[in-house]
């Protein structure tokens, strides 16, 4: 997996390009999930279970902290990410999402 493009199972985050319209400025989206995901690996990452291949080729796979976290509910919880119900069966509880602002 060194080096592998992973994409996190169950999960719909925003593209690195992705933008939107905040009182009338564009802003990217991606910085705020990106600065939550590098928070909780700060901790260490343990490893990834292969869930399948996306339709780009790239592993899906359930990631996990060196404390047993799902990266994937993390970023769910914390507003960073979408459950993507059509895969995860709703595994991941957006009611619980709270915003982040790093």
């Amino acid at each position: 997996m060194d080096g592998e493009v992973i994409r996190l199972w169950g999960i719909d985050a925003p593209e690195l390009d992705q933008t939107c319209e905040i009182d009338c400025v564009t802003v990217l989206i991606r910085e705020g999930p990106a600065r939550y995901l590098d928070f909780i690996l700060q901790n260490g990452f343990s490893h990834c279970e292969e869930t399948g291949t996306n339709r780009y080729g790239h592993m899906m796979a359930e990631c996990f902290t060196t404390s047993g976290e799902d990266v994937g509910s993390a970023m769910v919880s914390a507003g960073g990410a979408w459950d993507y119900k059509r895969y995860s069966d709703g595994a991941y509880a957006e009611e619980e999402a709270t915003n982040f602002d790093n």
